[in-house]
């Protein structure tokens, strides 16, 4: 066994940055929200695997939309890769589970920062690798874009939609929908209820997504941050991208994502043939945990960290 040492891992976020930019919609700055919900966002909490080969590697894994660090592909990934030597970290952001109805991209890419710079300054790591799922990918990418950290090793790119506004807009609501959204949101914000709820269809019907108008302008409106397909071309480090051939995200994102990645040292594309027959499920890896963990460790042997 190579896992030496399981740890909770508490971080404290960093609110002390305006997590809005004026510039998309100056309205938002107008978001408030509860003390509980204050007290329960002020804690970046995760699981730290610490793996008893290459102490000096740690690999970072990151949720997707209202995902949790015990679930879906940080659930079994972390643990996985500590098993075969490769410390891992799967670790909440601020918008984790339900709180991402109130959430903003900003502020997640901001927490993706503080955990990097956790891991390297406080726990002592000085390779990094970020691994990001579904959404996770999309504010990893934000963050590496705009950040020279000479840990960083590597980024993967799972189960990633290149387009969070271009998805929602043709996949989930529809033209017509979408921009009646867009217009009911803008208003909304203009009179400072940019807080009101609403569900959205998302990946599935049966399963819509919470969120404000506040939160669906910053993540899906026209001038949001959420294109990894843009950030992507600025990042230099070896990249990994690997999708579930069932995957409700289509194949076309990773295909691009790769294609934009002109600046990477090296990009891989891997597709896993899936072993369950429900998208969504097929999203999370669900039935290929052993293959995705494998590509991932075969990927991290070849960058000879």
């Amino acid at each position: 066994m190579n896992i030496k040492k399981v740890e909770l891992i508490q971080i404290p976020a960093d609110k002390t940055q305006n997590i809005y930019h004026e510039k998309q919609y100056p309205s938002q700055i107008h978001l408030s929200r509860s003390s509980t919900q204050e007290r329960h966002r002020s804690t970046l909490t995760g699981i730290l695997y610490r793996s008893n080969k290459n102490t000096d590697v740690c690999v970072i894994i990151i949720h997707g939309t209202e995902g949790v660090f015990y679930e879906d592909l940080p659930g079994f990934l972390a643990p996985n890769l500590a098993e075969n030597g490769y410390t891992s970290l799967s670790i909440n952001l601020r918008n984790n589970g339900k709180e991402f109805a109130t959430s903003n991209f900003e502020e997640s890419s901001i927490d993706v920062k503080t955990i990097v710079d956790n891991v390297i300054k406080e726990l002592k790591f000085n390779k990094i690798i970020l691994i990001g799922h579904s959404l996770g990918s999309v504010i990893s990418s934000h963050y590496i874009a705009n950040n020279s950290v000479k840990e960083l090793k590597g980024f993967g790119i799972f189960a990633t939609a290149g387009d969070l506004p271009e998805n929602t807009k043709n996949n989930y609501l529809g033209v017509e929908i979408y921009n009646k959204r867009i217009k009911e949101a803008m208003n909304s914000s203009k009179l400072k209820n940019g807080n009101k709820l609403f569900l959205m269809p998302f990946l599935d019907e049966k399963l819509p997504l919470l969120t404000t108008h506040n939160s669906f302008l910053n993540y899906r409106g026209a001038k949001s941050n959420a294109v990894i397909t843009k950030w992507v071309k600025k990042i230099k480090l070896p990249i990994l991208i690997v999708r579930s051939s069932l995957d409700v995200i289509e194949k076309k994102w990773s295909e691009k994502i790769k294609k934009n990645a002109i600046n990477s040292k090296q990009c891989e594309f891997y597709e896993i043939k899936s072993k369950v027959k429900e998208p969504l499920e097929a999203h999370c890896f669900f039935g290929n945990e052993l293959e995705t963990t494998e590509i991932t460790l075969k990927w991290l042997k070849k960058l000879k960290l």
